[in-house]
Formats: C-alpha cells, structure tokens, sequence
C-alpha cells in the first residue's frame, strides 16, 4: 500500500511498499499515481519506503539537486554480527568505501569491471545485533545503483534476503526459519532544502525487520 508521508506544493513524498517498481513495470508506483506525476527519485523495487514524486515538470530536476545535496538514510538487516561499539564511541559512524560501478551487477562481481568502478561511500552505524543479524543505519554518500546492496556485500555482510548479492541456500533457510520474505533494506529518512526550509521526514522501519532478533518459532 502506497502511504503518503508529506505533501507539499511543489512535491510529495510517498512510502512505496518492497515488491513494487517505481517505474518501468506494469502497475508500477508511477502508473498508481496516475497521470501527470513524475518521479524525482528512484529505490529499487525490492526496497522499501521513502520516494519523492511531482506533478510540476518544470521543477523536477531542481527537487533532485536539492534531494541529491541533502541527507539520505536506509534502515538494512545484514546478514551476521557486526559488533556494537561501547562507550564514548557507541553510535560512532563506520564507512564502506569499496569502489563500484554504476550498473547492476551480481554476486559473483558485485564490484563491476575495474573500468566501470568509481568512487562511493556509505557511512553506516549498528544498532542492534546477535550471532545471526544486525541491524544498521546507512548514510549514503555517492549515489551508484544498488550501492548499500553491493557495500554490505563486498564486506561480507550481505543484506538479508538479497536474492541479488546474497546467497540463495541462506535466504531460503532464513525464509523458512523467520517466516522472512523480502529483502530488508528500507528507506527511511530524508533530508534537504528547499527554498529556505529544512525538509526531513521519516518511514517507520518495517516490523518484520526487529522480528528476526526475537527467538525463532
């Protein structure tokens, strides 16, 4: 269900359910919204949450400079325990900075041919974890495509129910186990200026999301 998270007048932003395209597909998010509507970002259809649509053309590419100048934040589930940091530094920032490329890739190259790679940085933090998952914030720096998909998984933790980067055998032992069906990326918070004000604006983290650190029924 597509959920309407702020409307101003020149735009307005939307939680776009995982499963569904914002573009480029049959009943896609863009078609949904009915004609005159235009897309000023983009998630993956597997990703969930916070996507920024306008019905006036004229300012559509001055929405995406202010949105690309300002903050974007992803709520993810990796596979595996990144330990939390204790004391003073708790809640520190960590970086990925693993050069990629601009395309889809897969898992076998998740970081493309070397002439494709360019630089990117994702700045990421733990906030929760056990021996199975953990669950971080990520800050992305550079904009490339599927950039926190293929981070996580250059360090090796890759995103839970990525059926793109991850490992298929696990997934579907994750699926049985947790009753989990979707990959656990989520677009959660936006940030940026636009004509003088402070835009910022959240999707609540999916509740199946905190469930895989309850016990396995």
């Amino acid at each position: 269900m597509i959920q309407t998270i702020l409307r101003h007048s020149d735009f307005t932003i939307i939680s776009k359910p995982e499963g569904l395209s914002c573009h480029n597909e049959d009943n896609s998010l863009i078609q949904q919204m009915g004609e005159g509507w235009h897309l000023v970002n983009r998630i993956d259809r597997e990703t969930s949450g916070l996507v920024v649509i306008t019905q006036r053309s004229d300012l559509q590419n001055d929405i995406q400079i202010a949105l690309t100048q300002g903050k974007k934040f992803y709520s993810a589930v990796l596979r595996g325990n990144m330990p939390q940091d204790a004391g003073p530094s708790s809640g520190a920032w960590h970086e990925w900075n693993f050069p990629i490329s601009d395309h889809g890739e897969g898992r076998d190259n998740p970081q493309g041919r070397p002439e494709d790679q360019k630089e990117s940085k994702t700045l990421y933090r733990v906030r929760q974890s056990n021996s199975y998952f953990s669950l971080v914030t990520c800050q992305i720096l550079t904009g490339r495509q599927h950039q926190i998909r293929k981070h996580s998984r250059l360090a090796g933790r890759p995103i839970v129910g990525d059926t793109r980067y991850g490992n298929i055998k696990d997934i579907e032992r994750i699926a049985k186990i947790y009753n989990f069906h979707r990959m656990a990326l989520h677009s959660w918070q936006l940030e940026f200026k636009w004509k003088g004000d402070t835009i910022q604006c959240e999707s609540p983290v999916p509740e199946s999301f905190f469930k895989l650190f309850e016990p396995a029924q």
